[in-house]
């Protein structure tokens, strides 16, 4: 089974790390419309005014993702659902 997370903001970052810390088994993968790493907009825009680096507000690296299995699909935006075939469209 794959579980599809559309939006790769904190909320859909969270969902996913959560999958995995409940023993979930199936595929996940988090797709985001941006094509940079999931990040965490409020304190990107706080932190450079502060000089804070981009290690500071990215919410899952590349690595973490590995680890955790989590396929990113970063720069592609879902763009449908088909509910009935239970298809999502990228």
């Amino acid at each position: 089974m794959t579980t599809a997370i559309v939006g790769a903001s904190i909320a859909g970052v969270r969902a996913a790390q959560a999958l995995r810390a409940e023993g979930y088994r199936g595929d996940v993968v988090l797709i985001g419309s941006e094509p940079v790493l999931p990040y965490d907009k409020p304190p990107l825009s706080k932190g450079y005014l502060v000089g804070a680096g981009a290690a500071e507000v990215t919410l899952l690296t590349a690595a973490e993702a590995l680890e955790l299995n989590i396929d990113l699909r970063l720069g592609v935006p879902a763009v449908g659902l088909d509910r009935a075939l239970s298809e999502l469209r990228l």
